[in-house]
């Protein structure tokens, strides 16, 4: 027996009788939504298979990133960064206008260069310029003046790649959540990699492996190897319901479970590689909790397991500790926002201290 396909629908209106759809269905019904109560919108085609949409913010003066199919806003960096997706193209399509918008969701633009192949790119600017002139023809005078310099200042912003990161996007990073696990996880636009930390040749030969994270940048430091490391998640071996939260109005940052979520989970793992471990120390600080929020730290090294509330340190191992892990839960609270009542790793926006780090010394 065949299966049974879903259907696609070209009418927007019908989505809001069903409310269920692709994204590309969202994005179309979620444009008309904006359209109606007058603001302007683009409806955004990437080279690949996902559409969403931007919509123009007159307090800002620019476009800003709307995807209504993950509930997302102004996280323009999310389809690179949580995602994996690798972009050539993204296009914006607008009633007066048409633009090149690549370069608001790629990061690296000799990379993302490089994948642009499928035309010569003299060839690709005219067609857009033309389609855009077409367009634009019979536009009041004043009208085509204010699309000039709107267009100027995308320039300047896609010249400049760090604009495309916006503060306080807690989204960025995360994986897709629209579609079931399984066809998430063979798309890889999930972000679950884990990530085991080993010892460099600097770390085995200052006997001592050093994490250190500071919430406040989003970025891990390692000492004796002079390394940076971007992103929480980036040396986490796991992370179930977690995101960084930034609250620009208290001009603080933390990490805690997502919205919706009953636990939250981080795990960091880090082997030995033949290194015999002399001592183990963890700075955590103390987590932040309120109506009935709880967080819950255990280290565990070989045969010994220990809670970790603020610092902790392990001096004695048996010889099957061959590596460490640090697990974190984060659960409880009451009402809409209990995922906000069992916070860890607090701390000021503009802190340029670490708050949390791992030290691992060897014989």
């Amino acid at each position: 027996m065949l299966k049974k396909e879903k259907m696609m629908l070209n009418v927007p209106i019908k989505l809001l009788e069903t409310r269920n759809g692709r994204c590309g269905e969202w994005a179309n019904c979620f444009a008309l939504i904006c359209r109606a109560i007058g603001l302007e919108t683009r409806y955004i085609m990437d080279n690949l298979d996902h559409v969403w949409v931007e919509i123009w913010a007159q307090e800002l003066d620019r476009w800003v990133h709307c995807d209504p199919c993950e509930n997302v806003m102004d996280t323009p960096l999310m389809y690179e960064s949580g995602w994996n997706k690798k972009y050539a193209y993204v296009i914006a399509f607008a009633k007066d206008h048409v633009m090149d918008v690549t370069w608001r969701y790629t990061f690296d633009r000799k990379v993302t260069s490089k994948r642009r192949t499928q035309c010569r790119p003299a060839v690709f600017y005219n067609f857009i310029t033309k389609l855009s002139n077409r367009l634009a023809k019979n536009l009041p005078q004043e009208r085509q003046k204010e699309l000039q310099r709107r267009y100027l200042c995308e320039m300047i912003e896609f010249l400049w790649p760090q604009n495309n990161k916006r503060d306080g996007s807690e989204a960025e990073t995360h994986g897709r959540i629209s579609g079931s696990k399984q066809w998430r996880e063979a798309r890889c636009e999930t972000t679950n990699s884990a990530c085991v930390i080993k010892p460099t040749t600097n770390e085995i030969d200052a006997k001592c492996l050093e994490i250190h994270y500071n919430s406040a940048t989003d970025e891990y430091r390692r000492p004796h190897d002079a390394s940076t490391s971007k992103g929480f998640k980036s040396l986490a071996f796991e992370s179930k319901n977690v995101f960084r939260k930034v609250e620009i109005d208290w001009k603080k940052a933390y990490l805690c479970r997502t919205e919706g979520s009953e636990k939250g989970e981080l795990v960091w793992k880090i082997e030995f590689n033949g290194e015999k471990p002399k001592s183990v120390t963890i700075n955590f600080g103390e987590p932040f909790c309120r109506d009935n929020g709880n967080v819950l730290g255990v280290v565990c090294c070989g045969e010994q397991c220990v809670r970790v509330n603020d610092t902790v340190t392990l001096n004695e191992f048996s010889d099957d500790a061959t590596y460490l892990e640090f697990r974190i839960e984060m659960s409880g609270g009451k009402g809409n926002n209990a995922w906000q009542h069992a916070q860890i790793l607090r701390c000021d926006l503009d802190n340029t201290k670490t708050n949390f780090s791992i030290r691992v010394e060897f014989e």
